[in-house]
């Protein structure tokens, strides 16, 4: 090795240089959602290039249409999801509840209906105007379910002391298609006006389902499910399979589904008691499904005892034209011995303007039906038949 002699006083030794070149690779990158360290490994020192594929929606498994929001698009993907930004459960937006403004002010809904689900609510609130009118006339609206509600009950306050308008109007005029409440099993004090016109021209509703419900008691108060699905003309399916026994003040099952054009069949077969409690009532099944023009057969399989407390005179009374205009009506049934408290023409123009109807009885009724004048009558229909073969 070469010396550096300085003054003849010393030696440094200087180390020789080597020059090498250095072996290069290029390295190419998929993106991940979890980091990436890369280091070189032998023969290769380093990278003269590296390449990073660009980012797609394969990325991520959660990244799909239905998880984003609608007309939102993200690594290519554009959203189809309607819901979210309410409470967990709820599954429905501000846009569905109220609408939103277009630039001329104009209320505009999602073009897609959306099935809502208002999963854990176990009791309404105390509240009188509950869900009223909330999605009336609204255009996106499509399958809805209470899975959880078991009991409406008005509260002990006396801020709740008159009637309680719940699920008054709430889906009137709107394109929902189906109604579920498949747990609610009561509806106590406070339940008048309760599901008052709730489903008031639905055309598109095709069923009802209060399969679970067994008992409304509600003496002081009235209009229990009036006009409920008035006009609903796609309706072909209404369940109140477990419902035993009704006590309201008046206006029962009042044209609660009158004009449901395309309901072919009713029943209600657990039914024993439908009872209201004033003096002064009149109405229970009044005109119930009048103009229902596919209706064939109503059965009511366990009715025993109809409560009229009325003693003054009225044209009125139970079932008076509850099938009014049932053109293609051929089948009621009565299966049970029944008393009807002081109504005194029980079935008085029950089958008004229907023709060719038979209308089935108990034998141990036959007396007390033949003494009846609107049995002489037909009960207001033509060529009505009535026959004692249950």
């Amino acid at each position: 090795m070469p010396a550096l002699v300085v003054g003849n006083t010393s030696t440094v030794a200087i180390p020789a240089v080597v020059k090498t070149t250095a072996n290069l690779t290029s390295l190419s990158v998929t993106p991940s959602t979890t980091s990436q360290n890369f280091t070189p490994t032998s023969p290769v020192d380093g990278y003269n290039s590296v390449s990073v594929s660009a980012v797609d929606s394969t990325i991520d498994s959660n990244i799909i249409a239905s998880n984003i929001k609608e007309n939102v698009t993200i690594l290519g993907v554009t959203g189809t999801f309607q819901g979210g930004g309410g409470p967990t459960g709820f599954g429905v937006s501000g846009d569905y509840l109220l609408g939103n403004a277009n630039s001329s002010g104009e209320v505009v809904y999602p073009s897609t209906p959306i099935n809502m689900s208002f999963d854990g609510l176990e009791k309404v609130p105390r509240f009188s105007y509950y869900m009223a009118y909330m999605f009336y006339a609204n255009p996106s609206v499509g399958s809805v379910t209470f899975s959880d509600l078991t009991d409406i009950t008005r509260g002990t306050s006396s801020a709740y002391s008159g009637y309680n308008y719940i699920f008054y109007y709430t889906f009137s005029g709107s394109s929902i298609t189906s109604f579920s409440c498949p747990s609610l099993q009561t509806v106590q004090e406070g339940g008048g006006y309760t599901f008052y016109g709730t489903f008031y021209e639905c055309r598109n509703l095709s069923s009802v389902d209060f399969s679970n419900l067994t008992t409304v008691n509600c003496p002081s108060q009235s209009r229990f499910m009036c006009y409920m699905c008035y006009n609903c003309t796609s309706l072909t399916n209404i369940n109140f399979s477990s419902l035993t026994s009704i006590s309201m003040y008046d206006w029962l099952f009042y044209c609660t589904f009158n004009s449901c054009s395309n309901l072919t069949t009713v029943s209600f077969p657990s039914l024993t008691t439908a009872s209201l409690v004033s003096t002064s009532g009149q109405y229970i099944f009044h005109q119930t499904f009048g103009w229902c023009s596919s209706l064939t057969t109503a059965r009511f399989p366990s009715l025993t005892t109809i409560g009229f407390p009325r003693t003054s005179s009225t044209s009125y009374g139970p079932f008076y034209q509850c099938f009014r205009d049932c053109s293609h009506l051929t089948d009621v049934y009565f299966n049970q011995a029944m008393t009807w408290g002081n109504a005194t023409n029980p079935f008085n123009q029950m089958l008004y303007n229907c023709s060719g109807v038979t209308v089935h009885f108990k034998s141990s009724m036959q007396s007390a039906i033949n003494a009846l004048s609107s049995a002489q009558a037909g009960f207001g229909g033509t060529n009505t038949t009535i026959l004692f073969d249950l």
